[in-house]
């Protein structure tokens, strides 16, 4: 089955643009996707927006964080700044109100107990990776400074994956 989706966001460029529209292919199984591959997904089983990102994990891949970036088997996702203030510890680590209001925003929509940005500090304090549990994907925008993404979120399950991109127009 196929399915057209309209990307609003920027954080697929250069790949994908805003207002392009994509077409998946939804009858793909959950065990075919790879790394690399572009899909669609929900976050959850109770969200309903639709997501488009590259799989940058897959189960066994091991994850390393630093203070201003990730390395996924030898490719390198840069965080933008919001995200170094995410995992901060510094107390006078200053904000203009735009991004205050943008962090604010972030630790919402967060789910606390499942949230990655918890696991990265203390990734970046031990200098120990993270490992892609079974039956989950890490999911990241190819325009990193504009995603929000599993570095957010946590790890997407396969059974949230609606299908992979095959067309973009």
């Amino acid at each position: 089955m196929v399915k057209p989706y309209k990307v609003m966001t920027n954080s697929m460029a250069d790949v994908i643009q805003p207002k392009d529209y994509v077409l998946i292919y939804k009858n793909k199984s959950n065990g075919d996707f790879e790394k690399g591959d572009i899909v669609a997904f929900h976050k959850s089983v109770e969200d309903s927006i639709t997501f488009i990102k590259r799989i940058a994990a897959v189960p066994g891949d091991t994850i390393h964080a630093y203070r201003y970036e990730l390395v996924i088997a030898d490719r390198t996702i840069p965080h933008d700044p919001i995200f170094e203030m995410l995992v901060t510890t510094d107390e006078d680590n200053e904000m203009d109100y735009s991004s205050r209001r943008y962090f604010e925003f972030l630790i919402q929509q967060m789910d606390r107990k499942d949230s990655l940005i918890l696991q990265y500090s203390n990734i970046i304090e031990s200098g120990n990776g993270l490992v892609v549990p079974d039956g989950v994907f890490f999911m990241v925008g190819d325009n990193a400074y504009e995603s929000m993404d599993s570095r957010f979120w946590g790890f997407i399950p396969k059974e949230q994956v609606l299908g992979e991109v095959f067309a973009i127009f």
